[in-house]
């Protein structure tokens, strides 16, 4: 998934410009960029291109349960100053014997994502989901990007298959 930080504005409007940065984390909290892990990566289309390049060719382990990589989105990146977008996306979701996810990602979120003065949330989470012939339990995943885009101003795109 990914953790995005500032605002893309179509128009170049007051002179902000594209002041957009991203973070890419797999569901194990593993970085794509290891070396941004404390910061973000810029906005510019070497880098765009470089992150689809890098996710073509990106082995990192992933137990199909988003929490830790989330749980870590969530808490090194919000500030309370700067508004972020967190994005899961995936096709399936683990069994998890130990903790719900959509409880547990609930728990974090909750402690971080404040309201300012004007009724806007710091965190947004968003969904997508590509369920495909191989997905063990797709209706479960997408329903937990429902509660959690629900419960955090989000949206969720599922396509289907």
């Amino acid at each position: 998934f990914q953790a995005e930080d500032g605002i893309r504005d179509a128009q170049e409007s007051r002179g902000l410009g594209d002041v957009y940065k991203r973070q890419v984390l797999n569901c194990n909290a593993s970085y794509l960029y290891p070396s941004f892990k404390n910061g973000w990566i810029p906005d510019t289309p070497g880098n765009r291109n470089e992150i689809l390049r890098r996710l073509n060719n990106w082995n990192a382990i992933c137990d199909s349960d988003p929490t830790r990589g989330v749980s870590e989105a969530i808490t090194r990146y919000t500030d309370n100053k700067k508004r972020i977008a967190i994005w899961i996306m995936g096709d399936d979701l683990a069994n998890n014997l130990y903790d719900d996810p959509v409880e547990a990602i609930r728990r974090v979120a909750s402690k971080f994502n404040k309201i300012d003065d004007s009724g806007i949330p710091f965190i947004r989470i968003h969904g997508m989901a590509f369920p495909n012939n191989a997905t063990f339990n797709p209706v479960e995943f997408q329903n937990m990007l429902r509660v959690l885009a629900s419960e955090n101003y989000g949206a969720v795109v599922v396509e289907s298959y």
